[in-house]
């Protein structure tokens, strides 16, 4: 799981399409982003998204992820034009703003708070994915955009 260099590259080609881009984000698990500031900067450029540059006490770095220290998650959707970034997790070790089982439906409190939802690599963990996905649409704004990320090509097998 994770946000990887070409995840970077296809969110900012999705929610720049769609013209989102603002208000507040949740991110299924606290993913790894592969990548620092600088090297995030330049692929989101690439793409010709308007980068929201922040200063450097603005950048959240992120040490156990499987890419070795890089940006925060929350840093990306900053970067990304998000003034707020929550992340959801079931494992308090992984340090989540929220701690919440996706395979349970979100308390009503979750519900209508968010203008996007990423979901990159953790619906295939859970086992009930109805809900997983039910979650996601609950705990958008109304206008709002969820984007899974799911590995496809390769990994029969892989998720329940």
């Amino acid at each position: 799981m994770g946000i990887t260099r070409s995840n970077i590259k296809l969110i900012a080609k999705a929610l720049k399409n769609k013209g989102v881009r603002g208000g507040s984000a949740l991110v299924y698990s606290v993913l790894g982003v592969q990548g620092g500031y600088s090297e995030v900067e330049r692929l989101l450029s690439e793409e010709g998204y308007p980068v929201h540059r922040l200063a450097e006490n603005e950048r959240a770095m992120d040490s156990i992820t499987q890419f070795g220290t890089t940006i925060h998650v929350s840093t990306l959707l900053k970067m990304l034009g998000y003034e707020q970034a929550e992340t959801l997790d079931l494992f308090p070790d992984e340090r989540p703003d929220i701690i919440a089982d996706l395979n349970t439906p979100f308390p009503v409190e979750l519900w209508n708070r968010f203008d996007l939802v990423i979901d990159s690599g953790t619906a295939e963990h859970c086992f009930n994915v109805k809900e997983v996905f039910g979650n996601a649409v609950r705990a958008l704004k109304v206008g709002g955009v969820v984007m899974h990320i799911l590995p496809m090509s390769g990994w029969a097998g892989h998720g329940f």
